[in-house]
């Protein structure tokens, strides 16, 4: 289920945004001050704790490159992210890769793209999604197996909580919307 920019709700691309990648208007296809924070932080746990990719590097590499994590294809990320923004406009870089992004899997089936993991996930259309709900599809992007709301609730709540933190703590949604996506948290526990 293809979707266009114009037709997902702010607050799922602010969700996606908040999470994945805070300076995507900003930055060239790279962005070196997440790079150099990914560094520390994966120098500091003695392995890979966090990853640095943009969300045009992530689009790169599930359309073109395998998942291995070399430093030889590292860089070939890079340079094709590079390549990919000076190509193209950013409205649709982010609407491809909203549309390409892997979240999850459907018994043998895999799902990809916004429009399909909402319908998975809530049986809506992603235009309809609540923030609580858009958090969570952006939650799950880290680690869709592992973070699968139906198969590890407990994980997948709290990753959408830190989401809901983010997007408030950068200012894409206010105190009262976070209290109010909160709330319908606690009062539908578990509801996918």
């Amino acid at each position: 289920d293809l979707v266009s920019l114009d037709e997902v709700p702010p607050h799922l691309i602010d969700a996606f945004r908040a999470v994945e990648d805070r300076r995507f208007e900003s930055h060239v296809g790279i962005d070196p001050r997440r790079i150099a924070g990914a560094l520390v932080a994966n120098l500091r746990a003695g392995g890979i704790a966090q990853g640095g990719s943009t969300l045009t590097q992530q689009l790169v590499k599930n359309f073109f490159l395998t998942p291995e994590r070399t430093l030889q294809r590292k860089a070939t990320e890079a340079v094709m992210a590079l390549l990919v923004e000076s190509r193209y406009d950013k409205r649709a870089i982010l609407e491809t890769y909203l549309n390409e992004i892997y979240l999850g899997r459907r018994g043998p089936t895999a799902i990809h793209g916004v429009g399909e993991a909402s319908y998975f996930l809530f049986g809506k259309r992603a235009a309809d999604l609540t923030v609580a709900e858009a958090a969570l599809v952006a939650a799950i992007i880290q680690s869709p197996n592992r973070l699968s709301p139906h198969r590890h609730p407990d994980e997948a709540t709290e990753r959408r909580a830190l989401v809901l933190q983010l997007m408030n703590k950068q200012g894409r949604i206010d105190d009262e919307t976070l209290a109010a996506a909160t709330a319908s948290l606690a009062s539908s526990p578990g509801r996918w």
